[in-house]
């Protein structure tokens, strides 16, 4: 019976011929079942990573060329006076983009960078880069909606999977009780038997000796 019950809660640990377990006890069917939600959960969630990052190549793929464009068409203008003065009157507008608040005035601004070609350089690239972070938190935002979406799902049939898993538990210790009860019953009028038997025989005994 201990074996048995064991073997209820735990499955019997043995394999057929075919390699899939002769017993599968309802903890161990449980627990197979969760970690499929959690299998299933892990792959939705890898699916989804390269769904979005292949939705969003071709967005990439025209912010490198409009980047690579800019920085031609920037290293172009550097040749002449007048593209100087284009470049520095940009940086102050990429300045401004990043930077709204910014209480330096425009004709300031525009000075500023026109006495060095590198402040203009790094103006051009710090609105590259904060393009970049843009798109890229648009990306990851789009994942984390995904991730957890699909980790609402995963919760979803955990919770499914677990009503089911408590009524098998609580109907197998009340049955696993039953035998026990049972048991003890059976031994009870088991020993009361041994017992009659045992009396039966010593009063045998000494009816023979008299």
């Amino acid at each position: 019976m201990k074996e048995r019950h064991r073997q209820e809660w735990f499955g019997s640990g043995k394999k057929n011929k075919d390699g899939v377990g002769e017993r599968e006890g309802i903890v161990t069917a449980h627990k197979k079942r969760k970690d499929q939600i959690y299998q299933q959960t892990k792959n939705g969630i890898q699916d989804a990573r390269a769904n979005i990052k292949h939705a969003y190549r071709p967005q990439w793929q025209e912010l490198g060329r409009r980047h690579s464009r800019e920085r031609r068409e920037f290293q172009a203008r550097e040749t002449r006076v007048s593209g100087k003065i284009r470049n520095a009157i940009d940086a102050v507008v990429h300045a401004r983009k990043l930077d709204p608040d910014s209480s330096r005035g425009f004709l300031g601004g525009v000075f500023n960078y026109l006495t060095s070609s590198t402040k203009r350089a790094d103006a051009l690239e710090r609105l590259h880069k904060a393009q970049v972070r843009e798109l890229s938190a648009a990306q990851r935002s789009e994942v984390g909606a995904a991730i957890k979406s699909l980790k609402g799902e995963r919760s979803a049939l955990l919770s499914s999977a677990r009503g089911p898993f408590l009524s098998e538990r609580a109907a197998l210790i009340q049955r696993q009780a039953t035998d026990k009860q049972q048991l003890k019953s059976a031994w009870r009028r088991h020993n009361d038997e041994r017992k009659r038997a045992f009396e039966a025989s010593r009063g045998f005994a000494k009816s023979k000796q008299e």
